[in-house]
């Protein structure tokens, strides 16, 4: 402020910063998936530093209806793979905004910083029912009723590890098939 005497500065106690580039870095695969159909989002990570222990990472930017749960990484982690559950009324479009914070702790105290701008999940409308021929029903003749063998049980399989998402290209590809 300024008085009739001249220019006074007031302060509080100052601090030191250690100004420096990011612990890590993230880049983003696209992901893309239909209303109602859950879809993964992978996150490679890049050790700019390494980190102490564990640190959380969190997918924020997510539209309306689709939700993901908090990671862990340490210094070791190469790739993250966030599972995204999206609802059937989620909001359609290209979604680009999406980003991670992380929250590494150096000498006891969060450090969070925010990566990975810039990640794109595409929520695209569902493909349009295929057209069926309109054809005259047959009438089907009796036939004789062979004996039918024991069914058996299907086997349980354990709940797999989520596989690696698939890119755009490699989507539309077994979409093709």
């Amino acid at each position: 402020s300024t008085t009739k005497k001249g220019l006074v500065v007031i302060s509080s106690a100052l601090a030191n910063l250690a100004v420096s580039e990011p612990l890590v870095a993230l880049s983003m695969e696209m992901a893309s998936t239909i209303p109602g159909e859950n879809t993964a989002l992978l996150c490679k990570v890049t050790h700019n530093q390494p980190i102490q222990g564990k640190a959380q990472i969190i997918l924020h930017g997510l539209p309306h209806g689709v939700k993901t749960t908090p990671k862990e990484i340490d210094a070791n982690t190469k790739e993250v793979i966030f599972e995204l559950a999206v609802a059937a009324d989620a909001t359609k479009g290209k979604h680009n905004a999406l980003f991670c914070q992380i929250l590494p702790k150096r000498d006891g105290h969060i450090m969070a910083h925010n990566t990975g701008h810039g990640g794109t999940l595409r929520i695209n409308p569902p493909p349009p029912a295929p057209k069926v021929a309109k054809v005259a029903p047959k009438i089907p003749k009796p036939a004789a009723t062979p004996a039918t063998p024991a069914t058996k049980k299907p086997a349980t399989t354990p709940p797999a590890k989520p596989k690696k998402p698939l890119s755009r290209l490699e989507q539309l590809r077994q979409r093709k098939k």
